[in-house]
This record gives C-alpha cells, structure tokens and sequence, in this order.
C-alpha cells in the first residue's frame, strides 16, 4: 500500500485512493454526480488528464435520471466517478457483485483493461474465490476480521497453508477459475465465533479438526508480508502433514 503520512495528508489520500463501493445507487443518488462525472471526467485535480477512457467506456447519458439506468450503466457511473481525480489505487467492494452474469463480466473486463490502460492499483474485496483468481496478483485470505494468510494467488490457490483458506477453496466451484487443482469439499464444523469476542489464541482454533494446547495459549504471528507467502498458523498445512 502507498505511505502517504509524509507526502501532503489527507488532499493527497484523497487523489491517491478512490473508493468502488458496492452500493450501485450510491453514485447515482443525485443527478449532479451523474452530471459531473460524464460531463467533466478530467476536470477534477490528479496527476492524469484526458477523457478518464471515455469516462469508463461511455456510461448513460447525462439526460437519464438515475432511477432509470441499469445495473450496467450505474456500475459504469461508479467507476467514472472513482476515476475522476486520477487515483493510484482503488478499493473496490464486491464491484462485480450484480445478479446478471453478463454484466459482471462486462465490468470485470472494463476494470482490467482500466488497470492496464491508466496504470491502476486495486485493492479487491470480494467473496467470489474465482474473481479474486482472475483478477489478483497477490490474495489475502481474512477470518474474523484478521488476516490469516497471505501470499502470490497462485500459490495461495494451489497450496493453502492455513486450513480455513484450504476450506475456502473447497468451497469454490472445482476447480477454481477452471486452472486450480482439484479439492475434497472440507465442511467446517463448530460455532462461528463472535468478533467482538474471538477465542483465545488461534481464532480459528474451535473450528479446526486437530487442535493442540499451544493453538489456544498463544496468538499465531501474523503471515509476512509480501512477497512471502505464509499463514498465521502455529501448524501450516504443509508442515502439518509433513509432520
């Protein structure tokens, strides 16, 4: 992630970050946004000018209001929007999240050919395991709000260290994204812990199979950062059956 503590503060944040959130009716509550962000693409301070690609590839027409755009055109609205002040990185929260599997392709494609066009950063939530394949250099897999491993996808995808990753994956439709290796569903048994009062120790301790008196004594150290892939896990997947 960018450091930005020492570089102009928040007015800086703000032409560096953009968010993608995944409330489509959110950009296009009122018509002004709509206006500003077809009209005026390249208008807004940033480090890049021009036509914003089109304004994210030609959205509704400024004519529209926003009750009447579809899914499609509000998601294209949004991504407009986030472009306007020429940001590094953008977080996107489930932006592929419509019902129509159309259309999520059409914004998975327009995001990628963005990233490569403007030379964009994303920092991608998401849910779908197979989005997060096609699009993700690297992956960071969370359990109650904490990061439990991380590493290069492809090797997060084909040799998970932590066992809820592994379990996460087994999920997925096999394989994943039609390259990953084949899994044995793994069905995760025990009570979801609250976030607000997690388990001592390993947080995922009262979901695992195998569990040992260090899992619930000690707080497993947090996965290395990149590029290093790892797991916050006293007992990693690989070491576990190796052992």
């Amino acid at each position: 992630m960018l450091d930005t503590s020492e570089t102009g503060g928040p007015a800086v944040r703000r032409r560096w970050f953009a968010l993608l959130l995944r409330d489509r009716f959110a950009c296009a509550a009122a018509v002004v946004l709509v206006l500003v962000a077809l009209r005026h693409p390249g208008a807004a301070p940033g480090r890049r000018s021009g036509d914003r690609s089109e304004s994210a590839r030609s959205g509704p027409s400024s004519l529209q209001s926003p009750h009447e755009f579809s899914g499609g055109q509000r998601q294209r609205i949004k991504i407009a929007w986030a472009l306007t002040l020429g940001p590094e990185v953008i977080v996107c929260d489930e932006p592929v999240s419509a019902p129509d599997l159309s259309v999520q392709a059409q914004v998975l494609n327009l995001l990628c050919d963005l990233r490569d066009e403007l030379g964009l950063s994303y920092v991608f939530i998401s849910h779908d395991v197979s989005l997060v394949w096609h699009l993700a250099d690297r992956v960071a897999v969370m359990y109650l709000g904490e990061i439990v491993e991380s590493g290069p996808t492809e090797e997060v995808y084909e040799r998970p260290r932590h066992p809820y990753t592994e379990a996460l994956l087994s999920a997925a439709p096999s394989p994943a994204a039609g390259r990953g290796p084949r899994r044995q569903r793994i069905v995760l048994t025990g009570e979801l812990p609250s976030p607000t009062d997690p388990p001592s120790g390993c947080r995922f301790r009262t979901r695992r199979p195998r569990v040992r008196d260090l899992c619930a004594e000690t707080v497993p150290a947090p996965p290395p950062g990149t590029p290093l892939h790892g797991a916050a896990c006293h007992f990693p997947l690989e070491e576990a059956s190796a052992a």
